[in-house]
């Protein structure tokens, strides 16, 4: 288990780019309705995805990906209305 400090600031830039996506689109967060969060390992769930969506989160699954590409510890899929 890696520190929650190291896995929370990987989820924040995470969600960060998936934000920046989102925007380019004329998105935001707020339409996103699934996540799939892949983690180096699961028992670091509760310090990733904590409280970054003003309103309820969306749907997500998490996934104890064990080395995750081969550097990181969180990666975050995200799909997205597109209305």
């Amino acid at each position: 288990m890696l520190d929650d400090a190291f896995v929370a600031e990987q989820t924040c830039q995470c969600l960060r780019n998936v934000e920046a996506i989102l925007k380019s689109e004329d998105r935001s967060l707020e339409d996103v309705l699934k996540t799939t969060v892949f983690l180096d390992d699961i028992d670091d769930f509760d310090a990733a995805y904590s409280g970054f969506f003003e309103t309820a989160p969306p749907a997500r699954s998490a996934v104890g990906a064990g080395d995750v590409s081969k550097g990181p510890a969180v990666e975050i899929e995200a799909i997205a209305t597109v209305e």
